[in-house]
């Protein structure tokens, strides 16, 4: 086994250096052995979110709505983190289906249009004053992108923080101590 491999060298590399690229952003990537997850974050609670390692919001556990003892409804059972994509899965008589969504409150902020060959390939796009369309988000089967500029305007107007969480997990026979490997947990600032 490689060390690279180990120390996720291409990972943090990548975090570092074209995670945000020609002005697109990476919000969610799954694949065998990496997850990049976003979700949103309120004020109130950045502080202690940045220091725990418990990403509170996860791909189907999205935070949706709630019915609490009292009878309170609330849109997202967890106070001060809302979700921003939601993975979706559908099991039913002739097999089932999974694809990731976009906040619906997003979409509508910005009244975003749709488009694509089905829900695993779309985009969406903004239409400006002239009837030109600028893409925004674009979902493939495994990744999402969305053009920064509008996460941007959109977290400024509702003054919450946008957390992007990674998850790169190394399995396999390799002597840590031997190969000077150590854990890290570390928070990268844009």
């Amino acid at each position: 086994m490689d060390k690279d491999y180990f120390l996720i060298t291409e990972r943090l590399k990548q975090i570092e250096t074209t995670f945000i690229k020609d002005g697109w952003l990476t919000i969610y990537e799954s694949t065998k052995d990496d997850l990049i997850y976003c979700c949103l974050v309120d004020s109130s609670k950045i502080e202690d979110y940045k220091i725990k390692t418990d990403w509170v919001i996860s791909p189907y556990y999205e935070g949706k709505p709630a019915v609490f003892g009292d009878g309170t409804y609330k849109t997202y059972s967890e106070d001060g983190f809302e979700p921003f994509i939601f993975i979706k899965y559908f099991h039913f008589n002739d097999g089932d289906e999974q694809y990731v969504d976009i906040s619906e409150e997003f979409v509508l902020y910005f009244k975003l249009f749709e488009r694509g060959e089905n829900k695993q390939n779309r985009k969406f796009f903004f239409i400006d004053d002239l009837g030109d369309l600028d893409e925004v988000i674009n979902i493939e089967p495994k990744s999402i992108k969305i053009k920064l500029k509008y996460i941007k305007e959109y977290i400024a107007i509702r003054q919450l923080h946008f957390s992007i969480c990674f998850d790169f997990m190394r399995v396999g026979n390799i002597d840590i101590k031997e190969n000077q490997i150590n854990f890290i947990c570390e928070d990268f600032m844009c």
